[in-house]
């Protein structure tokens, strides 16, 4: 008899050592303290180095979870808060785009223009890099820099 509940016993940990490895760190070692297991008892804990416990989430009570109402409010809030920063967005494109300082502007013309810039930008950057190179090269081996 007492053999058998002792393999009932050893089944009952195995499970729960199969549970514990399904879920993560935290929830293991409040599982562990929680059922009364010891470390012993899970073999993954052998094996890991202790690591700083994050804080847990406790659950909310059904009371306590959010009304259709207000998760429609906070998602209106969240999707008016992207809206925002793709304006702000939008608005400091204009603020450093010199051909977009007059007049009506689309999305479309601002990300084009936008583009054109960068693409102009990067063109004068190589042309200076070719200028350093050509002047190095005049000036002699003592003054050659590293380009970025």
């Amino acid at each position: 008899m007492s053999n058998h509940s002792n393999n009932e016993k050893d089944s009952k940990e195995e499970l729960d050592r199969i549970i514990l490895k399904k879920r993560g760190l935290d929830e293991v070692n409040d599982l562990i303290k929680e059922e009364g297991l010891s470390p012993s008892s899970s073999s993954d804990q052998n094996q890991q180095q202790p690591q700083p416990r994050r804080q847990r989430r406790a659950r909310k009570a059904p009371h306590e979870l959010l009304t259709e109402a207000e998760k429609k409010a906070n998602h209106i809030a969240s999707e008016q808060k992207r809206r925002q920063n793709i304006r702000l967005g939008f608005e400091q494109l204009i603020e450093v785009v010199p051909s977009l300082s007059q007049g009506n502007r689309s999305e479309a013309l601002i990300l084009q223009k936008s583009v054109e810039h960068i693409r102009h930008l990067i063109s004068v950057k190589n042309d200076l890099k070719d200028q350093v190179r050509d002047l190095q090269g005049l000036l002699g081996e003592p003054y050659v820099l590293q380009l970025i």
